[in-house]
This record gives C-alpha cells, structure tokens and sequence, in this order.
C-alpha cells in the first residue's frame, strides 16, 4: 500500500513563545528546523543500517530514540585540558618514578622515587577536580 505525500509543514505550538520578542522567535525557529532535520537525517541513517528494505521505515520509537541519543552525545562535555595534562604529566612522573626506584639504593633514587608519588598524588587530585 503506498502512502499519500504529504506535505513538509508541521504546525506545532511550542508554550512560551509567544512572550518573546521577533528576532528571537525567528532564531528558535531556524533552530529548531535544524534540529528537525538533523534529527530526521539521523533517523533515516539508523534505519536504513537497520532495514535490508530499499525505503526503510522510520516509526516513532526510532525518532524518541534519536532524539535522546543525539542530546546524549551532543550534551556531554568535551574532556577538560587540565585532565589531559594531569594525565600526560601523571604518566611521564610514573615512568620516572621506575627509574627512581631502579636506584632506591642510593640517596636520590630514594628522594625522587617520593617527589614522584607527591606529583602524582598531585595530578590526581587536580585532574578529578578540574
């Protein structure tokens, strides 16, 4: 069974709108067009890597899912840069630290050995703060 095309207009009323002033309806229209078709994009490439069809079908299951799916992924933040240095200054103390405690029989291999687990402590504590 083939279905009627319909058009490509959704009238929809969206509370609150109305209270703000034109310009600004105007950009959470165009933002929310965008949204509508990058949601439907996604949609349709999920069901097409889901269906052996030639016109998969998109249900309205697989739009909530896309929906949640792309606010996930588009909310999560990006990993902070003290983290990353934290991470990257963490790694190059420990290795450190090995040499360190290849020599703990002499004086400064027992003195780094401890700087080392001081700076270590030290990016832990800054890399889950920041």
């Amino acid at each position: 069974m083939v279905q009627p095309q319909l058009p490509d207009e959704l009238r929809i009323t969206i509370v609150g709108t109305s209270a703000l002033p034109d310009t600004t309806r105007a950009a959470f229209r165009t933002v929310i067009i965008e949204h509508g078709k990058s949601l439907l994009n996604e949609a349709q490439r999920l069901a097409t890597g889901n269906s052996e069809e030639e016109t998969p079908m998109i249900t309205p299951t697989l739009i909530m899912d896309t929906s949640k799916f792309m606010l996930r992924g588009y909310i999560q933040k990006k990993p902070s840069k003290y983290r990353g240095m934290a991470t990257l200054i963490g790694g190059i103390t420990t290795f450190a630290g090995g040499v360190f405690v290849n020599n703990v029989d002499k004086g400064w291999g027992v003195a780094g050995f401890c700087a080392c687990v001081v700076v270590v402590a030290i990016c832990i504590i800054w890399g889950i703060e920041k």
